[in-house]
Parts: structure tokens; C-alpha cells; sequence
């Protein structure tokens, strides 16, 4: 849960006369931002495969509690929210490269406020049948909507990682934990160029069972996976 603490940034302005300095104290927010994140909820969830949205929320503090207040895009485009449990969630894409501002009214939104994004997020994963390296169709879905959730955040770079259980020789997993993550970052990237992104990057690594939480020999459906991390393309 995101904790509104009091503090204030106190703006002085003074002048001096013959009677002395004539000071106005203007309290303002702080700790003002925007951050680009995962959602709590999954989009779409079929056993192994899942995929998590990218949502924006503002935070703030405020000298009088929780207030009104206007959120704007550059140009002018008001950000409507809503207030919950972890703050404002923005009922607006806003992208880490974007410029918004802060203001109590929408006639005075010129506040600046920093969008932060908190290193690569895991947007979820695509799960694979015993020994294959195949996409089912569940896994397509979800890949579908991961490639829609790096359109719309901006955050069009992609970081998969091949998986698979210990039913097999080390040798064999990394082959095949190689095979699976080349098929998804495929099939990726064709759904990026589908719709329309042209300035991505999907990278890939294979770990073979080296992140596999079951021991030597037992099989794990959630071990036999790709995941995907995004971030901003640099």
C-alpha cells in the first residue's frame, strides 16, 4: 500500500524595503510521480501461460490529505484516475518517454511530474507441452496479448528466457529450452511487426532446468516455460 506522508516544498519569495523583508510561504506537493508498472491481475491466465497488464498509477503528497486534482499529457489531454488501495490508477496509457503535469485544476496543469519505471517488467510467460517445443494455441493467445501490452506501454524491448523441468539430461533441456524460446520470440516478433510496432527488440537466453524449483527427475508443468521481461528499447 502506497503511505501519503505529509511533507512540503515551501516556495519564498521576498523582497526588501525599508521596513525590512516581505516574505509569501506557497506550499505545494511532493514526491510527485507517475510509474509505470505491472498490474496485480492477469489479463489472461491458462495454466502455465499468463499474462500480466502494464498500468500506470500516480502518487503524491499532499499538504491537506487527499484532494482533487488534474493530471495532463503534453498538449493538454486530460488523465481521468481513480483512487484505490495503492494510489491513482490511470485510466490512461502513459508511456515512460511521456511528459505530464500536475495541477488542483485542469486551467493550471503545468506542474511537471517524473515518470519512473522500476527496471524490466515480468509481463508473464508461455507454458509448453512434456518434451516439446511447440506453441499451443493457449500459448499464441497469450503471446498475442503480451505483444498488444508492449504496443500500447511504449516498452516495445523484450527479454525471453527458455525453460524446462529435470526429466531430462542437462544437455537435452538446454537444447530444448533453446528450441522453445526461439519458437516464442518468433512468433513475437511477427505479432509486433502485425501490428505495426517496427522499433522493437526481442533478445533471448536459454536456461535449460537451471531455474527449475523441482529436483533431479520430477516433472513440473510450470517449469516448462518461456518467460518474457519488457522494458523501454534502448
Amino acid at each position: 500500500m502506497r503511505k501519503f506522508v505529509l511533507l512540503t516544498t515551501v516556495l519564498i519569495i521576498g523582497s526588501i524595503s525599508s521596513s525590512g523583508v516581505y516574505a509569501v510561504e506557497y506550499p505545494f506537493p511532493t514526491g510527485m510521480q507517475v510509474t509505470v508498472e505491472r498490474g496485480d491481475n492477469p489479463i489472461y491466465e491458462d495454466q502455465s501461460n499468463v499474462v500480466y497488464p502494464v498500468v500506470n498509477y500516480f502518487s503524491g503528497v499532499f499538504p491537506g490529505g487527499n484532494e482533487e486534482f488534474s493530471l495532463q499529457h503534453d498538449g493538454g489531454v486530460d488523465i481521468t484516475y481513480m483512487e484505490d488501495s495503492k494510489g491513482f490508477l490511470l485510466d490512461h496509457t502513459v508511456m515512460p518517454s511521456d511528459a505530464i503535469y500536475f495541477a488542483p485544476d485542469t486551467m493550471t496543469a503545468t506542474k511537471p511530474i517524473r515518470v519512473m519505471l522500476s527496471g524490466p517488467i515480468d509481463l508473464g510467460s508461455v507454458a509448453f507441452s512434456a518434451g516439446s517445443s511447440k506453441l499451443t494455441s493457449k500459448a499464441k493467445v497469450a503471446l498475442q496479448e503480451m505483444a498488444m501490452q508492449m504496443m500500447g506501454s511504449g516498452l516495445t524491448g523484450a527479454y525471453l528466457v527458455g525453460n524446462t523441468d529435470r526429466s531430462g539430461s542437462i544437455t537435452s533441456n538446454l537444447t530444448l529450452s533453446r528450441k522453445r524460446v526461439d519458437a516464442a520470440a518468433s512468433y513475437l516478433r511477427n505479432r509486433l511487426a502485425v501490428l505495426g510496432v517496427s522499433d522493437f527488440s526481442v533478445k533471448t537466453e536459454n536456461m535449460g532446468e537451471y531455474l527449475s524449483k523441482t529436483s533431479d527427475g520430477k516433472t513440473n508443468a510450470a517449469d516448462r516455460k518461456v518467460t518474457v521481461l519488457i522494458y523501454p528499447k534502448v
